[in-house]
């Protein structure tokens, strides 16, 4: 599986609210959906191996370097919590 793909896949688990605990089995970064802008966005940091990190549901963590995320960013598929969200309402309705 590519790269695109397993995050795909992990943002298509994203259909719930609320906050969650994972622990980093390598480093990587956060990913962080924006409803205003409709993208995903890449954090400043990088995460540690075997840090334990809290996560919102707009929060994905991925194993990977930093400049090989950045290069899926504009592939990725929405958030599904997205279609809920005031903002894409507000798109539909203009």
């Amino acid at each position: 599986m590519n790269l695109i793909e397993t995050i795909n896949n992990k943002i298509s688990k994203r259909n719930t609210y609320g906050m969650r605990e994972e622990i980093a089995y390598n480093r990587g970064y956060i990913i962080s959906w924006s409803n205003a802008c409709k993208r995903w966005n890449i954090g400043y940091y990088q995460i540690k191996k075997n840090e334990i990190i809290n996560l919102d549901a707009n929060q994905i963590f991925v194993e990977a370097r930093k400049n090989d995320i950045i290069e899926t960013l504009d592939k990725l598929n929405e958030l599904p919590l997205y279609n809920n969200s005031y903002e894409a309402k507000l798109k539909i309705a203009n």
